[in-house]
């Protein structure tokens, strides 16, 4: 049941014609938020090992307060700077 509810989130994602997805609408946000949740729950009950995420901890203080403790954590924010296409972020001033 929760593969299906992640395939029907899925579905709800808007994708622009740019083939950007819509993060900027409260629309767009809200159904890829959904999405990134279910993918996460979906993670955690097949207990999918994932990478150590220590790295975290040298996060400046408004960053770890976007992160919870040891969960994945897919953030919006993320996918938006991603489909830029550059080949880094900058966080904290740092490539």
């Amino acid at each position: 049941m929760l593969i299906e509810h992640c395939v029907l989130c899925s579905e709800r994602v808007i994708q622009k014609s740019d083939h950007k997805f819509d993060l900027e609408s409260i629309e767009g946000n809200k159904a890829a938020k959904r999405f990134l949740n279910q993918l996460e729950n979906l993670a955690n009950v097949f207990g999918i090992k994932t990478q150590n995420r220590d790295y975290r901890l040298e996060f400046s203080k408004a960053y770890r307060i976007l992160y919870s403790d040891g969960s994945l954590c897919y953030l919006t924010e993320i996918i938006d700077s991603a489909q830029e296409g550059f080949p880094f972020l900058w966080v904290n001033g740092e490539k």
